[in-house]
């Protein structure tokens, strides 16, 4: 008797921390899944307006939460390191376009669509995540 009690409540702490780790690893998509609609606001404006310290500064700040929420979920790593890398080649491409003066032509075009494809990829990852820890 007392070893089938203990039995249940070691598989009742296991399922309660099973709960609560997906709970939190919920909370932490959701909120992965704000930084990153906050991000390509920012980074629609810095398309826009060109790259402005204000507006550089707060992409950054976003770019930050991103890979810090992403880097407790390990799962989402791989497309959050692409969105990074797509970032910076992106972000390089508006201070190359902005330095010259130059409208950045095709390569700043392509560097774009790398970049909206790369945030897509990482949403979309977030978004099985939720519906996984479900």
């Amino acid at each position: 008797m007392v070893a089938e009690h203990c039995e249940h409540a070691a598989l009742t702490t296991v399922f309660c921390m099973s709960v609560v780790a997906f709970r939190t690893v919920n909370a932490v998509a959701f909120q992965l899944a704000a930084s990153l609609d906050e991000y390509e606001e920012v980074v629609g404006r810095l398309w826009e307006e060109g790259i402005g310290s204000e507006l550089y500064v707060r992409v950054s700040e976003c770019m930050d939460s991103i890979q810090r929420l992403a880097a407790s979920i390990p799962k989402l790593s791989v497309p959050a390191v692409g969105l990074l890398i797509a970032h910076a080649e992106f972000t390089y491409a508006l201070w190359h376009r902005a330095r010259t003066g130059l409208g950045g032509g095709q390569g700043l075009e392509v560097s774009a669509q790398e970049h909206r494809a790369s945030i897509e990829v990482l949403s979309r990852a977030c978004k099985r995540q939720i519906c996984v820890e479900r």
